[in-house]
């Protein structure tokens, strides 16, 4: 006890013998009791739960992080989802549920088994409004997990989301100046300290390269960069970068976006995702461009037998293309479109509609977008009654 009153002399922080408890493992029970008359606190048991994060013996199973499933499963159980639009669902995902996540993703990996039920529920919220629910989603998680401008709805997928944090505390562990990371660094690394004195170096005398001759005829190439790069004369302290930013410094953002990786952005998401433009309107757009809506001619690609029409002309198969470019009816609709803007609309493709538009200056700005999202829109209502 006379430790924890040093402790608490220098840090000011006093202890609280009936508030604080103590944990062991493999201890004899007289040891425990002995234990528990010297510093009065309570014996309790592992696992527990410390700061809204469950504390336990080992790797990380499913029975230890649990709880917090359930808690997430409880808020989506709640949330009247049915009465929000698709696109109000994802974004109570990407900012409440991913919120609820974070905190232990950057503390425990995971389980596979956990976070595949947390992805299934949160496909079954956004796609049918229950949790519980299921309902066949027509576009593939991961391109839902794309960013906007790759043609995605930016919902992050919490297995990316658990290794891009725990890539992230790696990072503070071996850089940060924090006294967590330097009582860490120094119990569980072998090298705490840099090594401060010189190594003699034979390729590296006097500030400048002196590389054998047989480098250029090994790999010519790779000597040539080596000579290119210049060392400090000057002693200067190593110390960790992250390349792909200016400053060197990683951020939980940047380490997501580094364990996703990129993919080429799509020329249309400017056009599409209009914040002048309503969420809904968006998403069927959006559905239409990745032909997934639920026309007849994909519900026949999931096994579905029935007898495809077009609703409006009765003579063709009902295809996205067709009910929303070739239709006799709806082109009637552009042609209207066409006179009022005094130009011609490429009908060729969807994406063609979004991209190879040539507006002129009175139409730039947010009504030019909100056209082919009315139109769209609109044939799909139509369509759906």
């Amino acid at each position: 006890m006379h430790l924890f009153e040093v402790y608490g002399a220098f840090s000011g922080q006093l202890i609280n013998a009936t508030n604080s408890k103590f944990y062991t493992s493999s201890v004899p029970m007289s040891k425990i009791i002995a234990i528990a008359t010297l510093t009065s606190f309570i014996y309790d048991n592992l696992p527990f739960v410390y700061l809204g994060v469950p504390l336990f013996k080992g790797r990380p199973k499913a029975v230890h992080l649990r709880p917090i499933f359930d808690r997430i499963k409880s808020k989506l159980s709640t949330w009247h989802g049915r009465l929000l639009s698709i696109m109000g669902r994802a974004q109570l995902v990407n900012y409440v549920i991913s919120g609820m996540l974070v905190y232990t993703f950057h503390i425990h990996r995971w389980p596979k088994i956990i976070l595949n039920e947390i992805t299934k529920i949160i496909r079954n919220f956004v796609w049918s409004g229950d949790c519980n629910q299921q309902k066949i989603c027509t576009v593939a998680w991961n391109t839902m997990c794309r960013p906007k401008d790759e043609g995605g709805l930016a919902i992050r997928d919490p297995f990316m989301v658990n290794n891009a944090s725990l890539l992230h505390l790696t990072r503070k562990f071996l850089t940060s100046q924090d006294q967590w990371a330097q009582l860490c660094r120094h119990i569980l690394l072998s090298n705490a300290k840099p090594k401060n004195h010189y190594i003699h170096s034979s390729i590296w005398i006097d500030g400048e390269w002196n590389l054998p001759t047989y480098f250029h005829v090994k790999d010519d190439v790779l000597t040539n960069k080596i000579l290119q790069t210049t060392l400090p004369i000057k002693p200067v302290p190593d110390a960790l970068q992250w390349l792909s930013t200016t400053d060197g410094h990683l951020t939980n953002k940047l380490t997501y976006l580094f364990v996703r990786g990129t993919c080429i952005k799509v020329p249309w998401h400017k056009l599409v995702w209009n914040t002048y433009i309503p969420p809904t309107r968006v998403f069927i757009c959006w559905r239409f461009i990745h032909n997934r809506l639920p026309t007849d001619e994909n519900l026949r690609k999931r096994g579905c037998t029935i007898v495809s029409i077009c609703c409006f002309c009765k003579k063709q198969l009902e295809t996205s293309d067709h009910i929303f470019l070739r239709c006799p009816v709806t082109s009637q609709i552009w042609d209207w479109l066409n006179q009022g803007i005094n130009q011609q609309l490429d009908l060729s493709s969807c994406q063609n509609l979004f991209v190879k538009q040539n507006w002129r200056r009175q139409y730039v700005g947010a009504a030019n977008s909100d056209l082919n999202h009315q139109k769209c829109h609109m044939v799909h209502m139509v369509r759906e009654k």
